[in-house]
């Protein structure tokens, strides 16, 4: 991978991380530690394809989980992950993949698989998948096993350095990598792989653990290793670490007693002695050697009072952000200025809290929690509390509006967002209510109560940690932004050996400031937290299928934030999750308000977004509450719509309220569940925002709309489906506030619905609008129910499809527009369509020659090219085999020219069924001319059609001499036109019947139900793998 063009201060080399790491560029900006670049959006890399294999398998790219299709394609990428970039053979992947249960054709399908991976890696990654004579490789991605290998050796380098306290961290970011069992998704598969990687993982703990002892951590060390002995009692090293640390904390007997158990142990299961370490400890513990006790050394001076972190962590669990975790560790001792930014909520002060309680400083690190300063003139002083600076009183009308911060409490903020004040030294609180923190480092208070000589303003902080080595974290630092800036920009100058870590919902603009975002937690980690603090007020608790269901759910509502997954797990000791789904259609009032001890600094949800928004500057206030009825995200073009322009949007985003996803094009922007909850409730004018909205979609569907049945259909259909949540949004606005609009916009929407796959939909919302608009427009009217008919066409109900193109039909009796005259050709090659389908091939031809001469009176050429392909399809079904294939050759051609790829294509689908009836089949010719329309159809995004190629091409495959494939294809199109309410069978009842005849013939009832029972796995892709081309047949005719 390359570095991307924003980073140009980063440069790269290539390094072989260990002998089974994939070769990746590691950016000496990351001091060549691969784990900083499994952080998506890393701070100090270009993004990559991040593999997470210590655990199920999790690919990530840019700040998203790929959705990898299934448990096979897993299985596959993670046995090509387990090579380690080295080539596997087709065979090995089989393997892998099935055991000894292989598909008839795993090369085939295997082909399917890894199309599948490189459409979920995207463009930008997906030639990480090389294809090696018959097998296949992955390159150029970055692994959580060549991270942990790489971190863990770091941590044996500096362990043999003598620099305990910085392999300690180097042993915990190794650790936190692990998620699970090493290659969870390929079973017995990777026994060899796996055990090596756990016995790797095991030294790794026990070397963290030795670092520990090395600190001057004994007790917390035997705390960690008494477990830790009983987990794997034949392991000698931990009795080993055990026996030393019980040493070290002055309880010699129960060392002793440690030796005499190890031994007996040893010797009564595996009838040994203990190894030469355990021998010569026993010696030198009963010969009290002096060298057994921690020698003295700024290594190992432990804290005052025995090892305690300078910044504790909450009593909760920490969940997820292993991948940012491992980022800060990185990228502080490098970088002197790091903020953490992120939407309120987003768990940026909990992560910082948690990265500095692992810190084991002899200065600091200190936390400044600024969300209660009230102002610019508070902000040195809360700096100085919390880095142990004695500050003098405050004095005149500020000093009643001092709040004490809770620098270093590991209980954060009081409920209802007051702060508890730290405990005061002897001499009590300063004046003005200013109170010394307690536990503020060797040189602070906490030393007997000894404070630093008083300074004043900030020349006096920066005289007073000019020679100070520490991380100083600034907390909330959004409504301070300028002030704290300032402030950082004078201490980075002044201070040379101090870093800052700030939490914000903006970034400070300082030069050289590195931003590391705070996103919302994936749906993985998102559901982890609910289910622990569910647990914490629900002892016993395991959730069970449908609650995972409602896990889910929950999720997904609160958009990954934790703030918001907190309060709602609270509630769940008073309600089931079901219920608590229920009530968080109005977010706010479900929740509640934030617990005692906990670090968010605002008493509820509301509140903390509140914070947000009226931090805004009242332009950009104005704006963001304009911007909640988008659903689903929206482009500048669409926020223009509604008043918007680039800076006041970009102003949104910097502020971490608009959410900007750049990895797509055209950039697609978004507001949180909980901030759309918000603006909706306090938008001055809503029904105007709506509104706006509103005429925003009715104008991109008319745009769109004539493109649908152009060269840029695909465009359209794409630029369509992204935005199906507004589309719904403005149409139930639009069936309420102008029912005619409605009616317009869902009828335009016709062959959106139908290409699309969308026919459900579509057929609820046309039906819904024509009956809330009877006096709309006739043309209106007719457009909707001529949809109607074409989707109830598309659906299998031609009697239902036959009535309501009738009443079309009788609404544009005689048009007299341009519009009512496309409309009636269009209708007549519907009803040409329809009635092949009925069998009723005469009168089918004949209203294609209607449709014909309509369009060609109307200047509408694609309808022409549209009545010849119904007309091709009509003659074929007469029995005027070479007339309908010379027909439907020439609308194919037609079409074309005209760049009309749907109508090309669906010519091309009807001469492949030209070439498979009975009086003259050629399956062979059927199958080469599918392959062309099945590539136009995926290339127009066109899942109905696709569906009716693949439905064809089961016949195709079955009068070739492949009926099992045949019945795997037609249960696979089946079940997917099912979800899509699509029936490819009975929009071709002869097709359908004559591959039922040919299926029965050929396959016994119990291969048949095996073939449909394969198929019924299948997805798009592998189905379209397993149907070959012409040339795969013996021959094939034009």
């Amino acid at each position: 991978m390359r570095n991307s063009r924003r980073n140009t201060r980063c440069t790269s080399t290539i390094s072989q991380v260990s002998t089974r790491a994939v070769v990746v560029v590691i950016p000496r900006g990351c001091r060549g530690r691969l784990a900083d670049c499994l952080q998506p959006a890393c701070a100090l890399c270009s993004p990559v394809l991040s593999c997470r294999v210590l655990g199920p398998t999790e690919v990530g790219a840019g700040r998203e989980l790929l959705d990898l299709g299934g448990p096979l394609p897993r299985r596959l990428l993670t046995a090509l992950i387990a090579a380690a970039g080295r080539p596997v053979g087709g065979d090995a992947l089989a393997l892998a993949v099935w055991g000894d249960e292989p598909p008839a054709s795993p090369e085939v399908s295997l082909q399917a698989y890894v199309s599948r991976l490189r459409r979920a890696f995207g463009p930008a990654h997906r030639d990480a998948l090389q294809r090696i004579g018959d097998g296949y490789r992955l390159v150029g991605a970055a692994t959580d096993v060549a991270a942990f290998e790489a971190e863990a050796a770091r941590g044996r380098g500096l362990l043999g350095e003598q620099r305990p306290a910085e392999a300690v961290r180097a042993f915990d970011a190794a650790l936190r990598l692990w998620r699970g069992e090493a290659y969870a998704d390929l079973g017995g598969a990777a026994e060899a792989a796996r055990a090596r990687l756990e016995e790797l993982r095991l030294v790794a703990v026990e070397e963290r653990l030795a670092a520990r002892l090395a600190v001057g951590d004994a007790p917390g060390a035997v705390a960690e290793l008494t477990p830790a002995v009983r987990a794997e009692p034949y392991r000698e090293r931990r009795w080993e670490l055990l026996i030393l640390g019980l040493y070290r904390s002055a309880r010699q007997a129960e060392a002793l007693s440690a030796l005499r158990r190890v031994r007996a142990l040893l010797a009564d299961d595996l009838g040994v002695d203990p190894g030469p370490a355990l021998q010569s400890l026993e010696r030198r513990l009963l010969a009290q050697d002096p060298g057994l006790l921690l020698p003295a050394g700024p290594a190992a001076a432990p804290r005052s009072g025995g090892w305690a972190p300078a910044v504790p962590r909450p009593l909760s669990t920490f969940v997820g952000r292993e991948a940012e975790l491992a980022t800060l560790t990185g990228s502080l001792p490098a970088v002197r200025l790091l903020t953490l930014v992120g939407p309120g909520g987003a768990g940026k002060t909990r992560l910082a809290v948690e990265y500095a309680a692992a810190r084991m400083d002899g200065d600091g690190p200190w936390l400044a929690r600024l969300a209660d300063v009230t102002g610019p003139d508070l902000l040195i002083p809360t700096v100085a509390a919390a880095a142990g600076v004695h500050q003098p009183a405050v004095t005149g009308p500020a000093a009643a509006d001092v709040h004490q911060p809770a620098v270093t409490s590991p209980d954060g903020p009081a409920a209802g967002g007051v702060h508890q004040p730290a405990a005061a030294g002897p001499d009590g609180p300063a004046a003005g209510g200013v109170h010394q923190p307690a536990a503020a480092g060797p040189d602070g208070p906490a030393a007997g109560g000894v404070h630093q000589p008083a300074v004043t303003g900030r020349d006096g902080l920066v005289a007073a940690l000019a020679e100070r080595e520490a991380l100083l974290i600034l907390d909330n630092c959004e409504h301070l932004v300028a002030a704290v800036a300032d402030l950082v920009v004078v201490l980075l100058a002044r201070c040379p050996r101090l870093r800052v870590l700030a939490t914000s919902r903006e970034p400070l603009g300082v030069d050289g400031e590195r931003l590391l975002p705070v996103a919302p937690l994936p749906p993985a980690d998102a559901v982890a937290l609910l289910v622990d603090r569910i647990g914490a007020v629900r002892p016993g608790w395991r959730p069970d299928p449908g609650e995972h269901v409602h896990l889910g759910r929950l999720a997904e509502t609160l958009d990954g934030i934790p703030l918001a997954l907190e309060l709602a797990a609270a509630r769940a000791r008073v309600l089931g999750l079901g219920e608590l789904v229920a009530l968080l259609g109005e977010r706010f009032p479900a929740l509640g308000r934030v617990p005692r001890g906990a670090l968010a600094p605002h008493a509820t949800l509301e509140a903390a977004v509140a914070w947000s928004v009226d931090l805004l500057p009242a332009r950009d206030r104005a704006l963001l509450l304009r911007l909640w009825p988008f659903e689903g995200g929206f482009t500048l073009a669409a926020a223009a719509a509604v008043g918007s322009d680039l800076e006041a949007l970009s102003s949104l985003v910097t502020r971490s309220v608009v959410a900007a996803d750049t990895t797509v094009a055209p950039t697609r922007y978004r507001l949180l569940g909980i901030i759309r909850a918000y603006c909706r409730e306090h938008d001055p004018d809503p029904g105007a925002s709506r509104a706006a909205h509103a005429a925003w979609v009715r104008a991109l569907v008319a745009r769109a709309a004539p493109e649908l049945r152009g060269e840029r259909s695909a465009h359209a259909i794409r630029v369509l489906n992204r935005e199906v949540p507004n589309l719904h949004a403005a149409l139930a606005h639009d069936l309420t506030a102008d029912p005619a609009a409605a009616l317009r916009t869902a009828g335009l929407l016709e062959w959106f619905w139908y290409r699309g796959g969308h026919v459900s939909e579509g057929l609820r919302l046309l039906t819904t609008a024509l009956a809330g608009a009877p006096d709309a427009p006739a043309v209106d009217r007719a457009l909707a129910l001529a949809a109607c008919g074409t989707l109830r066409f598309i659906g299998g109900d031609l009697d239902g499809a036959a009535g309501f193109l009738r009443q079309a039909k009788d609404l544009l009796a005689e048009p007299d527009s341009p519009d009512g005259r496309r409309l009636f050709s269009q209708i007549l090659y519907y009803e040409a369509l329809m009635w092949t389908v009925y069998g009723d091939f005469g009168t089918a031809a004949g209203r294609a020659r209607e449709s014909i001469a309509v369009s060609v009176r109307a200047g509408e050429k694609w309808a022409t090219a549209a009545g010849e392909m119904a007309l091709g399809g009509a003659l074929t079904g007469l029995g005027d085999l070479a007339e309908g294939r010379r027909v439907l050759r020439a609308a194919a051609a037609h079409a074309g020219a005209l760049r009309q790829n749907w109508i090309a294509a669906m010519s091309e689908l009807l001469l492949a069924r030209a070439w498979l009836v009975p009086a003259d089949p050629d399956p062979a010719a059927a199958l080469g001319v599918l392959g062309a329309a099945l590539a136009r159809f995926r290339e127009e995004d066109d899942v109905s059609n696709v569906l009716s190629c693949l439905h064809t091409g089961a016949y195709a495959v079955t009068l070739s001499g492949r009926p099992a494939l045949g019945a795997a294809l037609l249960a696979a199109v089946r079940r997917h036109g099912a979800r899509r309410g699509l029936r490819p069978d009975a929009t071709d009842p002869a097709t359908t019947a004559a591959l039922g005849a040919a299926l029965d013939e050929a396959l016994d009832p119990v291969a048949r139900a095996a073939a449909e029972a394969k198929g019924a796995d299948l997805d798009e892709a592998a189905m379209i793998a397993l149907l070959p081309s012409g040339q795969d047949q013996n021959h094939a005719r034009g």
